[in-house]
């Protein structure tokens, strides 16, 4: 389940294999016709957004609501996906790819990346609160 999205060579061949249902739904509901409108490079910061928004920092939201938890929202997933997004646009622009790396380092820069996006995120979202 995981070997093959971990030894993706690119960082956007990842999330191609990460969720196939869902890469699906995004790509056909939300990245083509934002792509008429905005071209392919907002298409796909705005796709990434809206999976970390509605498929789940809207469903952990509400999940913590029904469950009588009044926690300060931030939406942490979507900040990171976007940040994600930004890793991909920056990567392909610059020609990076993961072809002459074996599967484990592969592996490693994907979980750099993953990891790297989310403690960002969790950091920026600490420093938001942090004054509320």
């Amino acid at each position: 389940m995981f070997a093959r999205p971990f030894g993706a060579p690119t960082l956007r061949m990842f999330w191609y294999y990460w969720n196939p249902v869902y890469g699906y739904v995004l790509r056909y509901f939300c990245y083509a016709p934002l792509r008429r409108v905005f071209g392919p490079s907002i298409s796909l910061l705005l796709t990434f957004a809206a999976s970390g928004f509605l498929l789940h920092d809207a469903v952990l939201f509400l999940v913590l609501r029904l469950s009588g938890v009044s926690a300060r929202f931030f939406p942490v997933v979507t900040v990171g996906f976007v940040m994600v997004a930004i890793v991909i646009l920056v990567s392909e622009r610059a020609g990076v790819t993961l072809r002459s790396l074996s599967p484990a380092c592969r592996c490693m820069v994907h979980a750099c990346v993953l990891l790297g996006a989310f403690a960002t995120s969790l950091l920026f979202a600490a420093w938001v609160t942090a004054g509320t």
